[in-house]
C-alpha cells in the first residue's frame, strides 16, 4: 500500500501540494505587485524568468527568518548537501514523489546560503570552495539513487548522460576561470537540473492517475521525462561551451 503511489493518503497529500503550488503561481502572476527584481533573477536555459521570479517570493517568508537568526552560510550548504543526498535513498527504493521533495528542498537551500552570504557579507573563496563540493555530491548521490532504481534498462544510459553532463558543466566553469575566458554562455545550472527531476518527480504519480483512465503509464514516466529534457540540454549546453571556447583558443 505504501509503494502505490495511485491510492491513500500520500498520493492525496500530493495532489493537494500540487494544487496549492500551482495556485500560489497563479496568484504571483496576476494577484502579486511586489515581485523580485529581475537583477535577483540568474540567467537560465531551462527556467522561465517567471516561475524564478515566484520561486524567490515563495521562499522568502523563509529566507528573512533565516536572515534574522543569522544563520550561517555553512549550515545552510551543509542542510542542502544532506537533504539532496537523502534522495538517493528515496530515489533508490522508487519512493519518487518523497526523492523530488527532497531535491527541491536541497535547491532552496542551496539559494537560501548563496543569498544569504552575500547579504551578511560572508562569501568569502573558502565558503565557496566548501558549498560547490557539497553542491556536487549531493546531486551526484541523487544521480546515483535514480540510476540504482532503472538498473537493467535502457533508460539506465539516458540518466547516465544527464549524469555526465552535470559533472561536465561544473568542469566548464572551472576551466573558464583557469583558461581566463569569458565564454558568456547560459549553460543549464544546478538549480534548473534539480528543478525540473524535482518537479516531473513530484507531479509524476498525479499524471500517471490521471493517464491511466486511457492508457497504461508508469508511476515514473513524467519524471523520466523531466531527465531526459535535463540530459539533452546539459549535453547541448557542454556542445555549446566546448565550441565557444575551442575557438576562442584557435
Amino acid at each position: 500500500m505504501f509503494l502505490n503511489w495511485d491510492v491513500g493518503i500520500i498520493f492525496i497529500i500530493d495532489i493537494l501540494i500540487a494544487i496549492g503550488l500551482i495556485s500560489s503561481y497563479i496568484y504571483f502572476l496576476f494577484f502579486q505587485k511586489e515581485k523580485p527584481s529581475p537583477d535577483e533573477l540568474p540567467p537560465a536555459l531551462l527556467l522561465n524568468r517567471s516561475i524564478q521570479a515566484w520561486w524567490l517570493w515563495f521562499i522568502r517568508p523563509l529566507e528573512k527568518n533565516l536572515l534574522k537568526k543569522e544563520v550561517h552560510p555553512n549550515t545552510l550548504g551543509l542542510v542542502s548537501f544532506l537533504t539532496t543526498a537523502f534522495s538517493f535513498f528515496c530515489f533508490s527504493l522508487g519512493w519518487f514523489v518523497f526523492g523530488g521533495w527532497c531535491i527541491l528542498l536541497g535547491a532552496s537551500f542551496n539559494i537560501f546560503n548563496k543569498r544569504i552570504s552575500k547579504k551578511l557579507g560572508l562569501s568569502t573563496q573558502n565558503q565557496l570552495f566548501l558549498n560547490s563540493h557539497l553542491e556536487l555530491f549531493g546531486e551526484a548521490l541523487m544521480f546515483l539513487g535514480i540510476l540504482d532504481y532503472y538498473a537493467n534498462t535502457l533508460f539506465f544510459y539516458v540518466i547516465f548522460v544527464a549524469f555526465l553532463s552535470s559533472i561536465l558543466i561544473y568542469f566548464s566553469k572551472i576551466r573558464e576561470e583557469v583558461l581566463g575566458i569569458t565564454t558568456k554562455l547560459h549553460l543549464l545550472s544546478h538549480f534548473e537540473r534539480t528543478f525540473w527531476i524535482g518537479l516531473t518527480s513530484i507531479l509524476s504519480p498525479c499524471v500517471s492517475a490521471l493517464a491511466n483512465t486511457f492508457f497504461p503509464m508508469s508511476n515514473t514516466w513524467l519524471s523520466s521525462v523531466g531527465i531526459t529534457i535535463v540530459a539533452i540540454l546539459g549535453t547541448y549546453s557542454c556542445y555549446q561551451w566546448f565550441d565557444s571556447v575551442y575557438k576562442k583558443l584557435k
